[in-house]
């Protein structure tokens, strides 16, 4: 049978063929409904309010104030939809406790019969405003039926988070010295080197170019300061793949250079070899940036990236 319209025509209740939330807590809860779509509501009084997430992770509308949202590394999390300011979770999908640090975190416990979600507190593990449910289609149990302490097997510590692109992050903007469109709207713009598409094909839509000047740069801002491990330049590959030749590429924080390409001892990376994508590990001395530019030197040079992706942690 075809699929409903993802915005539920009803509050989701014991009596319904979902999986609701199964224990009230003070924060907001996940559940999943018999089309195994994630929604958000109040755990108070079950209030739906907030979200779909369809289950291929295509982020759907936002209804009122927190949302879940997939990456392309498939990692929910979750933000403020009314200005995209990512500020909650992440998880594994894989059973592991994963925290941004911050204020709750979701994970999955393996040690229950059936898999469940919980909404933690990640600053202390402390598990005070757990809400529970069940990845299934079937109706949940009773809040009655749900342990008022944690299993024992939760996780005490929390282990690192693995990197992320956290170009796709909300919040991060890109910008550039100039721009080049070839007369058609929204061509080259730097917004292109960020889109999470790395084809690197001009008619594709989705390469950034300046026009000719003296040292163009491009450059990606986030909100915050993130713990950067690697970055990979990816160039334009139907034409003009040598104009990406000697380019220089720098991490900054709060305005200040701590990165460099060009004066790295760790990296190895030939600038003045064509190549369709160069990548750069970046020093474990490097804590945290909040902004990453590519620099061609010289004069009468034109800047085109296909993507620029930066790989962290979604805190420093």
């Amino acid at each position: 049978s075809s699929k409903p319209s993802l915005t539920p025509s009803s509050t989701p209740s014991q009596s319904q063929t979902f999986a609701p939330i199964i224990r009230p807590g003070t924060a907001k809860c996940v559940g999943y409904d018999n089309y195994k779509d994630l929604f958000l509501y109040d755990c108070t009084n079950g209030e739906e309010q907030m979200f779909m997430l369809d289950s291929d992770q295509r982020l759907v509308d936002k209804i009122n104030d927190m949302c879940l949202k997939a990456d392309g590394w498939l990692w929910p999390k979750l933000r403020t939809c009314s200005n995209n300011d990512s500020q909650m979770i992440w998880n594994y999908l894989d059973g592991s406790f994963v925290t941004n640090g911050g204020t709750h975190c979701l994970t999955f416990d393996p040690s229950w019969s059936v898999i469940r979600l919980k909404v933690d507190l990640c600053d202390d593990g402390s598990g005070q405003d757990w809400s529970w449910n069940e990845l299934s289609s079937s109706v949940a149990p009773s809040l009655s039926s749900i342990p008022s302490t944690k299993p024992s097997s939760t996780p005490t510590s929390l282990p690192s988070l693995q990197a992320i692109n956290i170009s796709l992050l909300p919040g991060a903007t890109a910008s550039q010295s100039s721009t080049n469109s070839n007369e058609i709207p929204d061509d080259g713009i730097p917004s292109r080197a960020i889109d999470g598409n790395t084809d690197g094909r001009w008619a594709e839509g989705s390469v950034s170019r300046t026009q000719s000047e003296s040292i163009p740069y491009w450059k990606v801002e986030f909100k915050a300061a993130h713990r950067i491990n690697k970055i990979k330049v990816w160039n334009r590959t139907d034409c003009c793949k040598h104009r990406i030749l000697g380019f220089v590429l720098s991490i900054h924080l709060n305005g200040n250079e701590i990165w460099s390409s060009s004066t790295s001892t760790s990296s190895s990376v030939d600038t003045s070899t064509v190549a369709n994508s160069y990548e750069f590990p970046i020093d474990d001395s490097v804590h945290a940036g909040d902004e990453v530019i590519v620099t061609i030197p010289g004069d009468t040079r034109i800047l085109l990236l296909a993507e620029v992706e930066v790989f962290g942690t979604s805190t420093p």
